[in-house]
């Protein structure tokens, strides 16, 4: 996980980049002129999926906690 704050850390404009990252995971059409490195590109969707991954399992847990208790 360190390896990843440190590369996400180095790459510009990361806000404006993960958003439009995200917009084309959705299918959304993205800004045009925003250039992104194929490295970058993939760091940042990597981001993106472990990010809604880990909303899924908090998900999950918070539902079972709930039904147990």
């Amino acid at each position: 996980m360190d390896t990843l704050q440190v590369k996400v850390k180095s790459i510009p404009f990361v806000g404006e980049k993960l958003l439009s990252i995200r917009e084309q995971l959705l299918g959304n059409k993205t800004k045009e002129g925003l250039v992104i490195d194929k490295n970058d590109q993939q760091i940042l969707q990597a981001l993106i999926v472990i990010e809604e991954f880990c909303k899924e399992l908090a998900a999950i847990a918070f539902v079972k906690y709930h039904c147990i208790v």
